[in-house]
């Protein structure tokens, strides 16, 4: 909600590796260099109330309100600006962080999974309302990150065309995803009962679609196996090596275990601190030999970044190439289907721009649905591809945008609409002036002629504040953090 492109935000991921390889470390909201919208409200004299929005944590000063959202440490007590409103907040919406799915071993997964869910509404639906009849705010947003989470479970349930369906436990489970989204419903309907409608504005959105998710695609596994990655040379690493060869692989440990109903084993490995210990078992990013390694892929969404430790300047370009062709030349094993198409490979000028370009991933890819990019950084299987396991949905690029109230037209099909083009939009729709640095455009489209005639749109020049970047977390708040994304697929 910056109205920027990452290239002037600085934030291109969950996650950055340090410059000497040797760790990652989680984003923070200190990381993204440019002021979010309710700063740029609250500048300008506007109140605001904001909750939940992911990666807002550590919280910035506001006029107002403000909630962390996902990407907050469970444990943090600081979560809310400012800190003298945390226990009225709490006491309206709950805490942060209410976790009941350390159910009874028998309790199926997908069940305790729902009761986390519907524990968070349960709050929310009593709470919000109360919280949006308050008088003292000209923008209120509120994210709802549980509609996510619901279809990275059970799109599996849905979708009878999915390779883990299961019919029984479709007839359980099949209705979660739409009974989630009629509680969500429910809930904004009764915040919107509080307000003045007739002279607000309502903006629904999402900043992604959803879609099936069948097997995961390891992109490091494609540089490997085409000698673009390298790996130490040491004994133990080539231990590891030798067992990643043969099989012995995170991914096979997790499904040895589903198949042996052990239930309170897995219970026991998806904990952090479990897999923490079990992690210099298996080859990762630590093991890459950093002096050899011309390129790695970072993340779930194609992030590939070119290694600069071990490639000169004048082979960059060429090095890009062999990034396009090696992914291009991939194939499924089982079926011999391509898994990346050239319309959906970006060199990272072609996406982004702004001081920190550099910072950028060199290229992004793509797969084809409904390969998803494998998120992890360990290399969880030896193949290119691997049957799905863990989430069965994940994201689609085309999200939604509804908006709706005075000064918006009715029944008008918006298309080719961007996300950076909603800050300037409210900026505009409050009569306030739009930074002349934005990328995105106020959506004319979607505003009534009279509107557009009696208000000419404003520009200001940009405005830009110094953010201290230092890591707001310990090592403990990262490897929990780390297994939340992982298990999302975001990791």
């Amino acid at each position: 909600m910056t109205g920027k492109n990452p290239g002037k935000h600085g934030v291109f991921g969950f996650m950055k590796l340090t410059e000497d390889h040797e760790q990652l470390r989680l984003v923070s909201s200190l990381d993204r260099k440019a002021e979010d919208l309710w700063e740029l409200l609250g500048r300008q004299g506007k109140k605001v109330i904001v909750l939940r929005v992911p990666v807002s944590y550590p919280v910035r000063p506001v006029n107002g309100i403000l909630v962390s959202g996902f990407m907050t440490p469970p444990s943090a007590a600081d979560y809310v600006y400012p800190p003298s409103m945390k226990d009225e907040i709490e006491a309206e919406i709950g805490p942060l962080s209410v976790k009941v799915s350390n159910s009874p071993v028998k309790m199926d997964l997908e069940q305790a999974i729902l009761n986390d869910l519907n524990s968070a509404l349960d709050r929310l639906e009593h709470g919000l309302p109360r919280l949006v009849g308050r008088a003292d705010w000209d923008f209120f947003m509120i994210v709802f990150q549980g509609t996510d989470e619901v279809q990275h479970r059970f799109w599996h349930l849905v979708d009878h065309t999915h390779p883990r369906y299961d019919p029984e436990k479709a007839a359980k489970y099949g209705d979660a995803i739409p009974q989630y989204y009629q509680r969500v419903d429910t809930i904004i309907g009764s915040m919107l009962s509080q307000i003045d409608r007739e002279n607000t504005v309502v903006v629904t959105l999402s900043d992604h679609g959803a879609r099936a998710l069948h097997k995961w695609v390891s992109i490091n596994n494609i540089f490997w196996r085409c000698e673009l990655l390298a790996f130490k040379r040491d004994l133990i690493t080539q231990l590891k090596l030798l067992a990643f060869k043969i099989g012995l692989t995170p991914i096979t440990l997790y499904r040895a275990i589903l198949r042996l109903h052990l239930t309170s084993v897995r219970n026991l490995v998806r904990q952090e601190e479990t897999r923490s210990n079990l992690r210099p078992f298996f080859v990762s990013l630590r093991d890459v030999d950093w002096q050899r390694a011309q390129a790695y892929a970072l993340g779930g969404w194609g992030q590939i970044y070119v290694n600069r430790d071990a490639v000169v300047s004048d082979r960059y370009e060429d090095i890009r190439r062999e990034i396009v062709d090696a992914l291009l030349d991939a194939r499924d094993p089982a079926n011999g289907a391509p898994i990346f198409r050239r319309d959906s490979i970006f060199f990272r000028e072609d996406v982004y721009e702004g001081h920190y370009l550099q910072q950028a991933p060199d290229i992004i890819a793509l797969p084809d649905p409904p390969y998803q990019g494998y998120p992890d950084y360990e290399f969880g299987f030896n193949n290119v591809v691997s049957d799905g396991v863990g989430i069965s949905g994940t994201h689609a690029m085309d999200g939604i945008l509804v908006l709706s109230g005075p000064n918006i037209r009715q029944g008008r099909v918006l298309r080719n609409i961007a996300i950076v083009d909603v800050a300037p939009t409210i900026l505009y729709l409050m009569g306030l002036a739009v930074p002349s640095d934005f990328d995105g455009a106020v959506i004319t489209e979607a505003i009534t002629e009279s509107y557009l005639a009696a208000h000419p749109l404003l520009r200001t020049s940009a405005h830009g504040k110094e953010i201290d970047d230092t890591n707001p977390y310990t090592r403990d708040e990262e490897e929990n953090l780390q297994r939340r994304l992982k298990d999302l697929g975001y990791l």
